[in-house]
């Protein structure tokens, strides 16, 4: 039961420091969510053609063009919470941005941010929107044994 309590406060810091990486705060990122007609939570930037979009737990969708996306992750080791941070890029179009599964109960997307070639800042920063829920589907006891 403790051991429980413990990973799930893990969890919850772990995911706070992805979360105010990758917040953008102080770097000019703007970003206007919306709710897609499919149900899916979206994310468009006022002043570019970029467009993210939260496909699962696990998945990114990138539509328009940018020199890279950055991604964290949140996983379960042996032992204990784990984090990761992708880089993919350049992107153009349409871009599926799935990391690579790390845990023995999956991996979930903590937060997304998108950069151009002309700033070290991200032009749109993305925390997951339901990146409690999708903690809780990889938790320590969702292992199979």
């Amino acid at each position: 039961m403790h051991a429980t309590k413990y990973a799930q406060r893990a969890v919850v810091v772990a995911l706070v420091c992805l979360l105010v990486t990758g917040s953008g705060v102080g770097t000019g990122a703007r970003t206007d969510a919306s709710n897609a007609s499919d149900g899916s939570v979206t994310a468009d930037t006022a002043t570019t053609d970029l467009h993210v979009e939260f496909v699962n737990c696990s998945a990114v969708r990138v539509n328009g063009s940018a020199e890279r996306v950055t991604v964290g992750t949140t996983w379960y080791a042996p032992d204990g919470v784990a984090t990761s941070y992708f880089e993919y890029g350049p992107v153009n179009g349409t871009t599926l941005v799935a990391p690579p599964n790390q845990g023995e109960t999956g991996t979930a997307v903590a937060y997304v941010a998108v950069y151009d070639d002309k700033r070290a800042t991200p032009v749109l920063n993305r925390q997951h929107p339901a990146a409690t829920t999708c903690q809780e589907r990889i938790g320590p006891n969702n292992a199979s044994d």
